[in-house]
């Protein structure tokens, strides 16, 4: 009796402790474990030591951090890096990313904490070299170039024959006109020399191509302000690189209907014409010849009898009569609804370029299109994109990719085809962009609602704290059951022997 007594006495005592504990919500505090990654690549090894990238890693890992480590001597993903751990999360890179994707599209979701080690000094290099690339023959471009730290010393430029110095401090800017299609240039400072090539194309623009000087080319001007009228002789063909051409009475050879064109033919032409009077309105002046081409037209905007007079075959608009100028002159309404008409078949120019003239292998390259109409924009004969605003295609560069060629399409039809050469250095993009991006660093900080530590141990001791668990004993219902179910078999054992 008296051992059944002790065992009440020692249910009663533990459920009620237990109570107790319960009440007073008392509770343990459990240490977290934040994700340290510690960027090893290449560029961050040549920075900061590795013996000071493995000395910080032993410290956080003897302080309870989960160490993953990332990069190599080709690849300084931080955005990889990032989508795969989970917050909070510790960074200790040169903020050096050449991966695909965008590290600040990761760091949004995830609380991002820095720590900006101090570098090593290294002898500064040349990292990037920014310039609208073709440049364009007879205009001034200018060229920047970006140092992998502060120079403060004379930087030259040898650009062709011409040599330019410049006291330079993280970057230099030069301003130089372009005198051919393909220019040797090299950047030269104490402890580092790039040698590149300049790539130029010929402006193009609209031409007017003129064998015969016909009234008419003074209304098509009228509009096509900016055109470059140039004479032709009458065994001539048409020369230099045009966006649109206007073929004023042109050789029948000359006839192409796949690049946007203006066509007028004329006596000189060899075309059939049909001789009369033939009349649009009461009050206008005839038309007195019309020419008739072995076309089949797509449409046909305006006809004189059966006589198609303004006509559209793919990329190209003929106005099939040199003497409708008479009635444009008399009516200004027919003079504006061809304007209309050309307005759909004018391309001033489609911008194809790239801002660096020089990339590494590795690196992502992107061109860029800005079409100045719908158009279709196929890079070296792959799929074709229809882009009616600025588009930019991108790929990560291996050894060998310096010729894209670009073609466009309208209506079908490839109406311009433009080669895109960009220069390729010889190490890969891991061993060329070598630095401390801290404004990279400093905004995925930011943008995650993270800090940035310059000090070891007081970024341990912040962390630590910040992501420890309190766990309460309120907080765990098992134990809540546990107390109810003691004091339940107390009273039930009690009641079993009368003691109730």
């Amino acid at each position: 009796m008296r051992g059944y007594r002790r065992l009440l006495y020692l249910l009663r005592l533990l459920w009620v402790l237990l109570a107790i504990l319960l009440l007073w919500n008392v509770g343990i505090r459990i240490p977290g474990k934040p994700v340290a990654l510690i960027d090893v690549s290449y560029s961050s090894r040549l920075v900061f030591g590795e013996s000071v990238l493995k000395g910080v890693e032993s410290e956080l890992r003897k302080t309870g951090f989960r160490i993953k480590r990332f990069g190599s001597d080709t690849m300084s993903d931080i955005q990889s890096a990032l989508a795969g751990a989970s917050p909070p999360i510790l960074l200790v890179s040169d903020g050096m990313h050449n991966g695909e994707g965008d590290p600040l599209s990761v760091a949004y979701d995830k609380e991002v904490n820095v720590l900006l080690l101090r570098p090593r000094k290294l002898p500064v290099k040349v990292t990037h070299v920014r310039m609208k690339t073709p440049a364009t023959v007879d205009k001034t471009a200018e060229i920047t170039v970006e140092l992998s730290s502060p120079l403060n010393d004379t930087l030259t430029l040898v650009y062709g024959k011409d040599k330019r110095r410049v006291y330079a401090t993280d970057r230099a800017t030069f301003k130089v006109k372009v005198k051919r299609k393909d220019t040797p240039a090299r950047i030269v400072l104490p402890s580092d020399t790039l040698s590149f090539r300049v790539f130029a194309r010929q402006p193009r623009g609209v031409g007017i191509l003129v064998w015969t000087p016909l009234p008419v080319v003074r209304f098509v001007r009228w509009f096509l302000t900016d055109a470059t009228l140039k004479l032709m002789r009458d065994t001539a063909r048409p020369t230099g690189r045009y966006s649109f051409t206007v073929f004023v009475d042109p050789p029948a050879g000359t006839l192409s209907v796949g690049r946007p064109s203006l066509y007028v033919p004329g006596p000189r032409g060899g075309f059939r014409a049909i001789r009369g009077a033939f009349y649009l309105k009461g009050d206008v002046p005839p038309i007195r010849e019309i020419y008739t081409l072995d076309v089949k037209y797509d449409e046909v905007y305006e006809r004189v009898g059966r006589y198609p007079l303004i006509a559209s075959r793919g990329n190209a608009l003929f106005v099939l009569s040199p003497d409708i100028w008479k009635v444009w002159l008399a009516d200004p309404s027919s003079y504006e609804r061809f304007i209309n008409y050309l307005r759909k078949f004018v391309v001033r120019d489609v911008e194809v370029y790239t801002e660096k003239p020089v990339y590494a292998p590795g690196e992502t390259f992107e061109l860029r299109v800005y079409p100045p109409f719908p158009m279709a924009v196929s890079v070296n004969r792959g799929k074709a994109v229809r882009i009616s605003s600025l588009y930019t295609y991108t790929k990560r560069l291996k050894a060998g990719d310096t010729i894209f060629v670009v073609d466009v399409f309208r209506k079908g039809v490839r109406i311009l085809s433009e080669t895109l050469r960009i220069n390729l250095r010889d190490v890969p993009a891991e061993k060329v962009y070598v630095g401390l991006d801290t404004t990279l660093l400093k905004n995925m900080a930011s943008v995650s609602g993270g800090k940035v530590f310059r000090d070891l141990q007081t970024a341990i001791d912040v962390l630590k704290k910040r992501n420890e668990r309190r766990l309460t004993l309120s907080s765990l219902l098992p134990l809540f059951l546990l107390v109810v179910l003691i004091a339940w078999a107390e009273w039930f054992l009690r009641r079993a022997r009368g003691m109730v």
